[in-house]
């Protein structure tokens, strides 16, 4: 849409960039710090320079100075070449997907050895990932002057191996994640071979070695890969400069260390369940052409000549992101009965009303409609990201909601939008499992559910009328990315927020006397598929819940203390005579502050549960459980000791 909404003279990224290089860079850490959640939405639409002098500026930062109800990580970087003019790119790309970070710079050209020593100072500080930096001129090291296609394989081969070795060595001894680049084959270097076929054999031999890299992250435990070549064909700016490579040993340019930042920051923000799950759609000017209004059902712009096309794109990348979990909505100031007519009649439109979760298409404003759409989904502000053309529209909702990531579409150029909805990697998860491919149909389940809701009167009606059923099962492998998933994403009912990869996960399952239980739900509406996941451990006569995570889908009918009361059954089966539960409080798990209260656990030392970052332990007898909830219908799998 295009129609003018006051947004309370929101400054822009570029003015707040500039505001934040003039803090003093010891004065001011303070004050950074306290702007830090304000520099976060701005920094969505920022171009590159701003996004990279900021980060230079949050250099300065120091984590400790931030909320704590801001995402922090901490970053190794290592390399063979020089990795300084990596920290900023990082930096900024970092806290545009809202994560204040802190870089440690390795030793110029010591990855290899850093990832092998035990002790090294560039990883003692408990990194939240390791990020490698090696360069495909490094292989060119390992060759003889003058060098032939044959040597040059052989180097390639040397280093890849090297590199692999040095990477399982640091994984067996480490749980932090290392992410490693694919190398870059010099053209420089492939130039100088004259003969044509010896050019070839070169880089057949490259895309080999780098295959081995990205493979390696189907073997080794940890490891992510990207693809440098993908990030060099569509940087701005040739991938190196041989005046940096010779005066400064910077072996990469700007754009593409920002490029290869977002990628790394994706993965770090996948990591810490910052991963998107919610698309908002304008229509008008960004979904397709026209106005809707002016134009009618079948005269918007989508799917006939050049322009159409690229608004069809739009669509098709759309439905794209669904197949892969990601849930629909619209959020458009038109007329519903309009948009549906166009949704459906238009021969050119490549989306049906049935793809999207939520039609929020009325005169509304769009921050009430935006937060409407959260609500009917029951997931967080943050989860969303919202694509409009009108840059008022997505101030306004930047204004209300600073945690709704917003997206800049291009109503004369539409081929534009697709990729500025993927430049930060807002959707970007660890692995897509099952659950992911059916999210979408589950959550426009919802709208059946709400129906119903309204049309019972007590709550009681309504929770009985569910029919909800309840299975509590011990985890198998083939669950393993999924339980990873609950505690990687969920945030609102995640009773410590403590991360675990596939790796972790398995890990934890085989050790002696632990439990990892998994939830499965299904009501009258549909299957809600696995909800939940439990892990606890049992030792010196106690039950320990290591950590509790549920669907926000399942909320609000008492699943979460049948799982709960099923557990602390298995507990005292196996002997234990006390259960122990720990509540760390975080921005977004207050639904949760009182679950372990409300199940009959006291608080064995100090309440924290109204502390951000607080940490609370609770304790309740076994001789007795938790009353089970009559309106639901429980199966419990025991699990084998």
């Amino acid at each position: 849409m295009t129609a003018t909404v006051d947004t309370g003279r929101e400054p822009s990224a570029p003015a707040a960039a500039r505001a934040m290089r003039k803090q003093p860079p010891v004065g001011g850490r303070q004050a950074l710090a306290a702007g830090f959640a304000d520099l976060v939405p701005l920094l969505a639409e920022a171009g590159d320079d701003d996004v990279i002098r900021t980060g230079t500026v949050l250099r300065h930062l120091e984590l400790g100075d931030v909320d704590p109800a801001v995402t922090t990580a901490r970053l190794a970087v290592l390399g063979t070449s020089t990795t300084g003019p990596l920290q900023a790119p990082l930096l900024g790309a970092l806290a545009s997907r809202g994560i204040a970070g802190r870089v440690t710079l390795g030793d110029h050209d010591g990855m290899i050895a850093e990832l092998l020593t035990p002790d090294s100072p560039s990883l003692a500080d408990d990194p939240t990932a390791v990020v490698l930096l090696p360069d495909g001129d490094a292989v060119f090291r390992y060759a003889p002057v003058p060098f032939t296609t044959d040597s040059a394989v052989a180097a390639l081969d040397e280093t890849v191996d090297q590199l692999l070795d040095a990477i399982r060595a640091f994984r067996a001894r480490s749980s932090t994640p290392v992410i490693v680049p694919t190398l870059l084959l010099p053209p420089e270097r492939s130039a100088l071979l004259l003969d044509l076929p010896g050019r070839a054999r070169l880089s057949a031999a490259w895309h080999r070695a780098n295959a081995r890299l990205l493979d390696a992250t189907e073997t080794v435990p940890g490891l992510i890969a990207v693809d440098l070549g993908q990030i060099a064909s569509y940087a701005p700016a040739t991938a190196t400069d041989p005046r940096l490579a010779a005066y400064t040993r910077t072996l990469f340019t700007e754009p593409l260390l920002l490029g290869y930042a977002r990628q790394v920051a994706a993965a770090v923000a996948a990591l810490q369940g910052r991963t998107a799950k919610c698309l908002v759609l304008d229509l008008d000017g960004t979904t397709w052409g026209g106005v809707l209004a002016d134009d009618g059902p079948r005269g918007v712009v989508s799917g006939e000549g050049r322009l159409g096309e690229a608004f069809a794109w739009v669509q098709d990348a759309a439905r794209q992101l669904s197949a892969q979990g990601v849930v629909l909505a619209i959020a458009s100031k038109n007329d519903g009965a309009a948009v549906r007519a166009a949704l459906a009649e238009h021969p050119g439109v490549r989306v049906s009303e049935q793809d999207f979760a939520v039609v929020a298409a009325d005169w509304n404003p769009k921050p009430g409609n935006i937060a409407g759409i959260a609500a009917t989904l029951g997931i967080g502000l943050e989860s969303l990201v919202f694509v409009d053309d009108n840059p008022s529209e997505r101030g306004a909702v930047r204004a209300h909601h600073p945690h709704v990531r917003t997206v800049a579409a291009d109503p004369d150029d539409p081929s534009l939008t697709v990729p500025a909805l993927l430049r930060d990697g807002a959707f970007t998860t660890l692995r897509i499992t099952d659950e992911d491919r059916h999210r979408p149909a589950r959550y426009r389940a919802e709208a059946d559910r709400t129906s119903f809701r309204q049309s019972v009167g007590a709550v009681e009606d309504y929770l009985a009328g569910l029919r909800t059923e309840v299975v509590v099962a011990a985890a198998e492998d083939t669950d393993v990315d999924r339980l990873s998933q609950l505690t990687l994403r969920t945030n609102q009912y995640n009773l410590t927020t403590h991360r675990m990869d596939s790796d972790a996960v398995r890990a934890f399952a085989c050790r002696p006397n632990t439990l990892v239980t998994t939830v499965r739900c299904t009501d009258r509406f549909g299957d809600h598929g696995l909800v939940g996941a439990l892990f606890a451990e049992i030792a010196g006569g106690e039950f320990r819940i290591v950590n509790f995570a549920m669907s926000c889908r399942v909320l609000g009918r008492g699943v979460e203390s049948a799982v709960l009361r099923a557990a602390l059954a298995e507990g005292a089966q196996r002997g234990a005579r006390v259960a122990v539960g720990t509540f760390v409080r975080t921005a977004k798990n207050e639904r949760a502050v009182g679950f372990f209260a409300a199940s009959g656990f006291a608080v064995d030392g100090d309440d924290e549960t109204t502390r951000i970052g607080g940490r609370t332990v609770f304790r309740r007898t076994l001789a007795t459980l938790p009353d089970p909830i009559p309106h639901l219908t429980v199966n419990t799998e025991r699990q084998t000791p």
